[in-house]
């Protein structure tokens, strides 16, 4: 069973780790925590359970990527880094 988002390199994964170490915003860090565990294929529920968030929280990161190649996924909403 595919994940909901599309697989990303290992260089975005990498990338995402190294930006969510310095990151401060809790929404930010949430997202580059989150993209990553579906990425992997993990299910809404195992990524809920352990970054400790509701699921609806990993439906809305997920949100923006239907159909997306793993472009733009350590950007905000919004298009901003």
């Amino acid at each position: 069973m595919d994940g909901i988002i599309p697989k990303i390199s290992r260089k975005d994964r990498q990338r995402m780790a190294k930006r969510c170490g310095k990151c401060k915003d809790a929404r930010l860090r949430t997202r580059y925590l989150t993209i990553p565990n579906l990425a992997e294929g993990r299910s809404v529920a195992e990524t809920a359970r352990a970054l400790e968030v509701n699921r609806s929280t990993v439906y809305r990161v997920a949100a923006p990527f239907p159909g997306r190649r793993g472009r733009g996924a350590d950007r905000r909403p919004g298009g901003q880094w």
